[in-house]
Formats: C-alpha cells, sequence, structure tokens
C-alpha cells in the first residue's frame, strides 16, 4: 500500500514549550485513522501538521510520497478544520459560494460553466444538500453548515481528506449517514 503521511520524529510546540515530542506516525493508502484524546491534546495540531498548516520544530513530514516543504499538489487533499461551520450568520455567502471556494484551479487552469455546475452538483450530492446552493450559508444549521464544508472539501475528489471533528453540529441521527458519506 502506499503511504500518504509519514511523520518521523516530528517535534512541535508553541514558544519554548513543546506539544508534540518525537511523533512517528505512518497512514496508508485506504487507512481511516481517528485521533481521540481530550480537549487540548493537540489532535488538531497534529493534523494542521499534516496538511502544512503548521511546520515543526525539527523532524520530516511527507505527503504523498513528498516534502511537505516542496508538496504542490493540493487538489488531492481535502481538509476541513473543526472550526469550518462557525461562521458569522450574517456574512452573505451561498452554499454555492462556499463550496465553489474549494474548486482548485491549479496554475493558470481554468474550469468551464458546466463543469463547475456538474462539479458542484455532484460534491453536493455526495452529503445529501442538493436544492441548497443558493441558500444563504448562515441560514443553515450547524450540522447543514458542517456538510457545505465537507461538500466544499470533496469537490475536487480528493485523493485524502483530512476532517477535524467532523461530526460537529450533526444530529447523532445524521452522524451514521454522514460516516456512510466517507465510506462513499
Amino acid at each position: 500500500m502506499n503511504e500518504i503521511v509519514i511523520m518521523k520524529n516530528l517535534t512541535f510546540g508553541y514558544n519554548h514549550n513543546n506539544i508534540l515530542e518525537n511523533v512517528n506516525l505512518v497512514i496508508y493508502e485506504g487507512d481511516f485513522l481517528a485521533l481521540i484524546g481530550a480537549n487540548g491534546a493537540a489532535k488538531s495540531t497534529l493534523m494542521k501538521l499534516m496538511v502544512g498548516l503548521l511546520k515543526p520544530k525539527s523532524g520530516s513530514i511527507k505527503l504523498l510520497g513528498q516534502d511537505i516543504k516542496e508538496f504542490n499538489q493540493w487538489s488531492k487533499l481535502g481538509y476541513v478544520s473543526q472550526q469550518a461551520s462557525q461562521v458569522n450568520t450574517s456574512f452573505p455567502a451561498t452554499v454555492e459560494g462556499i463550496v465553489l471556494s474549494g474548486l482548485y484551479k491549479g496554475f493558470g487552469k481554468s474550469f468551464s460553466k458546466n463543469k463547475k455546475e456538474h462539479a458542484l452538483k455532484e460534491a453536493l450530492s455526495q452529503v445529501k444538500m442538493e436544492g441548497l446552493s443558493k441558500r444563504l450559508v448562515g441560514s443553515l444549521s450547524g450540522g447543514q453548515r458542517q456538510k457545505v464544508f465537507v461538500a466544499k472539501a470533496l469537490i475536487n475528489k480528493p485523493e485524502v481528506l483530512f476532517l477535524d471533528e467532523p461530526t460537529t453540529g450533526v444530529d447523532v441521527s445524521s452522524q451514521q449517514e454522514f460516516y456512510n458519506i466517507l465510506v462513499e
């Protein structure tokens, strides 16, 4: 199996306080990995390191076989932070606008209107949010907003999904549906 993430001797901290020390981790293609721990245990920090949002003090990270410092295959990744659905409810963004903002254009690559519409419909269908593309994100429930940000992460058909507390705001009866979406 292909290695998706490789962390070797990773250390990270803020100022002089290390919160992760000598972390070694390999995630393989097809793995479902859940990081479980108390609040403040550095789960989100570890994920942010995996996707290059934070830089380690020492050690190395490879993502899809490439050193994170030179990684440039962003369209192959989908990422939803744990605060993604916490938007200002008066911000005038539509579901369509948020999801399409995840469409990775690359360097000079553009998408036709038909391709954008197809990608939008497919991503919204995957999260069972068809028909809501014109709604303002602020008018949605927390769980619906979370699904919008997952659709944004899915719009490029990524090879890898990084989801930080993906069921935040999703009611218990919808959580199983959500996990079925991830399996698909």
